[in-house]
């Protein structure tokens, strides 16, 4: 905004429609005074990783504290298919930043993974395995007394020197507030120096009290604590804040001096010198080997991180990271390059060594998958009968259509990125590839990929969208909201139905309909009271019938009857003045159709469906909405489709 760029932070003085800058925010002169926000403050968990945790474990904390939070980890990842609790609690507290996670969550809570829904536990068991490879090849450990957090200063001056205020949101209740209080550390990543971690006390402040989901550092002092973290400031950075007990250590070492280097001045920028620089910065770029050779040198020393060696990596880590702003190229000296490296680094290549210390043993004791073969037998029992809606015949054509289209557009992708399966391109979830794209990280694959599938994803939900939204407006009315949740159950019906699926599982593609998986939610949870199996209805479903009286034909060999084997499990008509209605029924899901023959009578009509006959278009003749005047609820009509799909299925 106006050429300032920097934090903003709510201020109780400020008057409305007010902000305040402050003079070193202003980096370049604009007329352009339309306030940009590329992000808010948000709460983020807590993690370890490899960097800090070789710290702590050289500052005095036993590898039995790390141990125990990993196995902690790995349970809670091992129950996620079996506790609908642990796997909301797993996902809320592990946001993404394509937002996956959440509308995993959402699925769980309307029912799906019960159901096992298999696009969900796909997802699930691909969330799981990309969980533990992080634990295994980062050491990237969630703690849960803790926070990432956004840095912002006390304008208030209200914090002492080495106190700090957190206030933090629940991400499984985010109207809930806690102020942490009492000893924390704070870091900043990426640290290397033992002096990065940093002992504050958390205090209860009043008059900060406005401030949620950030960390608030105290603007006295002899030196800044967020310069102290890794040489951090306030113009965007994220601390990790951790009030977990057995974390803290013992004492505090000394923090590093971050000063950067004078750069070198020109009185005049040509192209030739930014040319120059160019080349002179990817020849010297050493940011990486610099990061490895603290890691395998912290491995190898016994004192870790505090010896001379690694203490010198970090202030060589520090001249590479101010080298594009200095023009100073760090002097990486032989003797500092690692020569061997522990196995968690994965160095096929180098000569390597079985570490004894805790990232080691953090490294052998996770057994992941390299690979991922996914769920995709579906069949009648994972259609999910909470989502029928009446009318979505009306929309199956142009479902199919869309279907197509999207799955061709799916198996591009995979193509295009060499990735084996549906549900890994539609999440991010990579696990393998058939190819190593352009040799990236995995991270980088997984962002090219979401780049290529969001617009894809918003072209169909716009699809989707556009017949309601036609005359400009976005007003929703209960006959729009019906015909749309008759249109998100047809996208359902064509992915998931028996008949609508090919012979080989592998080949059947079944994201589609969760493009509006927010509407397929809003119906399952409506209708959460048909149970699997055994369904009970809230009410009572009635058909009335003109013409003559219907009876039930009952065969307890071959028919549908009111045994074990039967649809109808109690029946029981009574005369109505316009015909005759049935009330209540106890409703048999699908797999209990096992029957051969299904018979009805009528006074003025006889139907005798039998294996020689067209059982289909019998059923469809008995229940035509243009033959006979109905009043039949939902869950009536889904037990019919239900019925009409297990007799297709058996003949």
């Amino acid at each position: 905004m106006a050429g300032y760029k920097g934090v903003l932070c709510q201020a109780l003085d400020v008057k409305e429609n007010q902000v305040q800058v402050r003079p070193s925010q202003h980096k370049f002169e604009s007329h352009h005074n339309v306030l940009e926000v590329i992000r808010g403050s948000t709460f983020i968990s807590a993690y370890l990783n490899r960097q800090a945790i070789t710290l702590l474990s050289a500052l005095g904390i036993p590898d039995e504290v790390f141990i125990g939070l990993k196995d902690l980890r790995v349970r809670e990842l091992d129950k996620m298919l079996e506790s609908e609790h642990t796997a909301l609690d797993v996902l809320q507290r592990n946001v993404d930043e394509y937002g996956i996670s959440i509308s995993l969550a959402d699925l769980i809570k309307a029912g799906f993974l019960r159901n096992n829904d298999r696009y969900l536990m796909n997802l699930i068991s691909l969330f799981r395995i990309m969980m533990l490879r992080d634990i295994k090849k980062k050491a990237k450990i969630r703690v849960d007394k803790g926070a990432f957090l956004l840095g912002v200063l006390d304008v208030t001056e209200t914090l002492q020197e080495n106190q700090i205020y957190c206030c933090v949101s629940d991400p499984c209740n985010p109207s809930s507030r806690k102020v942490i209080t009492g000893r924390c550390i704070v870091f900043r990543n990426p640290c290397f120096h033992p002096g990065d971690i940093r002992i504050v006390t958390a205090v209860e402040c009043e008059a900060l009290n406005h401030l949620v989901d950030v960390v608030v550092f105290p603007a006295v002092g002899s030196r800044d604590l967020p310069s102290e973290c890794s040489g951090g400031d306030l113009d965007g950075d994220d601390f990790t804040v951790i009030y977990d007990e057995r974390l803290i250590p013992p004492k505090m070492y000394e923090p590093m001096n971050y000063t950067a280097q004078k750069p070198r001045m020109v009185e005049n920028v040509t192209m030739e010198n930014i040319k120059s620089f160019f080349v002179k910065y990817i020849f010297s770029d050493k940011l990486g080997m610099i990061a490895n050779a603290h890691l395998a040198k912290a491995d190898f020393f016994e004192v870790g991180a505090l010896h001379g060696q690694c203490k010198r990596l970090a202030q060589l880590h520090s001249d590479a990271v101010d080298f594009p702003k200095t023009g100073r190229p760090p002097e990486f000296p032989p003797e500092l390059r690692a020569s061997k490296f522990p196995d968690f680094m994965e160095k096929a290549d180098r000569q390597s060594y079985e570490s004894q210390k805790v990232l080691g043993i953090l490294y052998r004791s996770i057994n992941v998958s390299e690979e991922y073969t996914p769920q995709t037998n579906l069949n009648i029992e994972n259609f999910d009968e909470r989502l029928y809606v009446e009318g979505y015949d009306e929309f199956l054509d142009d479902a199919r259509k869309l279907k197509r289209e999207y799955d061709a557009n799916i198996r591009g992708l995979m193509n295009q990125f060499g990735i084996m399966t549906e549900i890994e391109v539609t999440s991010g979830y990579i696990v393998n590839t058939i190819t190593k794209v352009d040799k990236k990280k995995p991270r980088d694959v997984t962002k090219s990929v979401m780049e290529a599938l969001i617009p894809i994803k918003r072209h169909y939900k716009k699809l989707f969208e556009q017949e309601f939204y036609n005359g400009g407006s976005n007003i929703i009315t209960p006959d729009i909201r019906s015909r749309m949740e008759s249109k998100a159950y047809a996208w359902y019906y064509v992915s998931y139905h028996p008949s609508e699926l090919g012979d080989d599982d592998s080949e059947n593609m079944i994201s589609f309909p969760w493009i509006v998986h927010d509407i397929l939610c809003d119906i399952a949870v409506r209708n959460n009271h048909k149970v699997k199996g055994t369904r009970r209805v809230s009410t009572p479903p009635t058909a009335t019938f003109t013409e003559g009286t219907i009876r039930s034909t009952h065969n307890n060999q071959n028919g549908f009857n009111n045994n074990q084997n039967g649809f109808y499990n109690t029946t029981n008509y009574r005369n109505g003045s316009n015909g005759v209605s049935m009330e209540p029924i106890d409703l048999l899901g699908p797999d209990d159709v096992n029957s051969n023959i299904f018979s009805t009578g009528n006074q003025n009509q006889n139907y005798n469906f039998d294996q020689n006959q067209d059982l289909i278009s019998g059923l469809n003749d008995k229940y035509e909405p243009s033959k006979y005047q109905h009043s039949i609820d939902d869950d009536l009509m889904a037990d019919i489709e239900m019925l009409k799909l297990s007799i297709k299925k058996k003949y």
